[in-house]
C-alpha cells in the first residue's frame, strides 16, 4: 500500500452523478469546488447523463493531464470510471452518494461528504485492486444472476432514493416467493459443474465489509481472486435456514451454499438465458466469460491506521446495523 501527500496531484478531473441516491448535488459541487481551490488544484467537473461513454471521457482527461479522477455517485458511476482508468497510473477517489456505495464501504471510504472529500485532499493511501473483465468491460464488485437480477429490475429508483437499502431488502422477501431453481453450468478455471441454483454471485469483494460465513474464508479484491458463490436455497424455509446462518454467523459447512475460487476466468451458461447483473447494472444474458484482470485498478483508501475496524467475518446483524443506519452523504456534521 503506497502513502500518498496530495501535493502530488495538479489536475483533477471529477465525474458527479447528479441524480445518484439523495444527492444534494449543489452542496457536492459547492464542497468539491472548495477543496480544489484550496489545494491549488486544476480541476474540471462533468455532470453525467446517462448517455454519454464515460470510460472514453475519463481517457480523454488522462491524456490531457488529469492525475487523479473522482467518482462522485453511486456504484454504477464508480464503475464507469473505473473503466477508463483499469491498466493506468491514474488513481480514482471516490465521493460516495449512491444507494449502496459497496465499494466505499468495503475500502473504509465514509459516506460522509466532508470526510469523503478530505481523504483525496489530505494524506491517503493508495490501494491496487483486481478487477473482472466481462465482454470487454472491466467491474470492480460483482456480478450475478438469478434472485440478485430479480431484486434488482424489480426495484423502483424512487423507492431507492427514500428507503435506501431497505427498498433492496423489500423486494428481496417477496422475490423469495417466486424464484425457481435455474440449471448453470460452470465452468471455473476450466473445471466443469453442472448445479441447480437460485443465485450465482461472482464477488470480487466483500459485501459493505460483509464476509460469507464460511470457516476460513476471506474474500478480497486485493487477492488475484474471484469468489464464486452459488446459492441452492429453493424453498422459502431454505432462505430462511440461510438468513439465519448468515445473521449468527454460523460457519462452513453452510448445505445451501457451494463456493468455488478462480484464478483465471468463469464461464456460466444455463438452459435459458438469464439476467445478468454487474456493479449494480444490467449487463445483459447468460452466457458470460468473467476473466479476473489482477492489480489493474488504483484506488484512494484512508491510511491504515485511520480506517475503522471492519465488521466481523459472517456478522450479519452487524452488517444489518450498518446497511440500515448509513448516513445521508449531505448531511452536514
Amino acid at each position: 500500500m503506497e502513502v500518498i501527500q496530495p501535493d502530488r496531484y495538479s489536475k483533477i478531473f471529477a465525474v458527479v452523478n447528479p441524480v445518484a441516491g439523495s444527492a444534494n448535488v449543489d452542496l457536492l459541487l459547492t464542497k468539491l469546488r472548495e477543496n480544489c481551490s484550496r489545494r491549488g488544484w486544476e480541476y474540471e467537473v462533468y455532470l453525467t447523463t446517462g448517455d454519454e461513454d464515460l470510460p472514453a471521457l475519463v481517457r480523454d482527461a488522462i491524456r490531457l493531464g488529469s492525475d487523479l479522477v473522482v467518482a462522485a455517485g453511486g456504484d454504477g458511476t464508480v464503475s464507469g470510471v473505473a473503466n477508463g482508468l483499469v491498466g493506468t497510473q491514474v488513481p480514482m477517489a471516490i465521493v460516495p452518494v449512491g444507494t449502496g456505495n459497496v465499494l466505499a464501504r468495503d475500502r473504509g471510504i465514509s459516506v460522509n461528504l466532508n470526510e469523503s472529500l478530505n481523504l483525496f485532499s489530505h494524506s491517503h493511501a493508495i490501494q491496487e485492486l483486481d478487477v473482472m473483465r466481462i465482454n470487454k468491460r472491466y467491474y470492480v464488485l460483482n456480478a450475478s444472476m438469478g434472485l440478485s437480477t430479480m431484486i434488482m429490475q424489480n426495484t423502483l429508483r424512487e423507492d431507492k432514493r427514500r428507503f435506501g437499502i431497505a427498498a433492496y431488502v423489500w423486494v428481496g422477501i417477496k422475490s423469495v416467493f417466486m424464484t425457481r431453481p435455474i440449471v448453470f453450468y460452470l465452468s471455473v478455471d476450466r473445471h466443469k459443474n453442472r448445479l441447480r441454483a437460485t443465485e450465482v454471485l461472482i464477488a470480487n469483494g466483500t459485501l459493505m465489509g460483509w464476509q460469507p460465513p464460511m470457516q476460513g474464508l476471506n474474500v478480497s479484491p486485493c487477492d488475484g481472486l474471484l469468489d464464486v458463490f452459488v446459492l441452492r436455497a429453493a424453498a422459502p424455509l431454505d432462505f430462511l435456514r440461510v438468513g439465519m446462518r448468515w445473521l449468527l454467523g454460523k460457519p462452513h459447512p453452510n448445505p445451501e451454499i457451494k463456493h468455488l475460487t478462480a484464478t483465471h476466468s468463469i464461464v456460466i451458461r444455463s438452459r435459458r438465458p438469464q439476467a445478468v447483473q454487474a456493479d449494480g447494472e444490467l449487463i445483459g444474458y447468460t452466457p458470460i466469460q468473467v476473466e479476473i484482470v489482477p492489480r489493474s485498478l488504483r484506488l484512494v483508501v484512508p491510511l491504515p491506521e485511520a480506517r475503522d475496524t471492519p465488521p466481523e467475518a459472517g456478522n450479519g446483524a452487524r452488517w444489518l446495523h450498518q446497511a440500515f443506519s448509513m448516513e445521508n452523504p449531505d448531511k452536514e456534521r
